[in-house]
């Protein structure tokens, strides 16, 4: 699902469902496709999950960004992220 709220000036969630057991990686990216931060790295169990993110603690620049979710079965979804001024 969509992060939200985004444009982000705060915080924003992160959802997500896992199907199958999965290792799950969330990674934010520049609009290089460089790695700039990551979110979630670990193995999570069948389910709905829920990350919060502060983008204030991050250190990242206002922009666009994007994040994508991967599971180990090549299962990989990306979207843009957008980083606003509060």
């Amino acid at each position: 699902m969509q992060n939200y709220p985004n444009p982000v000036a705060g915080e924003t969630v992160f959802e997500y469902s896992v199907r199958t057991a999965s290792n799950i990686v969330i990674h934010i990216y520049d609009l290089n496709g460089r790695l700039v931060e990551s979110l979630q790295e670990g193995n999570k169990v069948p389910g709905i999950y829920s990350r919060l993110w502060n983008r204030n603690q991050s250190g990242l620049e206002d922009g666009t960004y994007f994040y994508r979710l991967q599971a180990k079965q090549g299962f990989s979804l990306p979207r843009k992220l957008v980083l606003v001024q509060e």
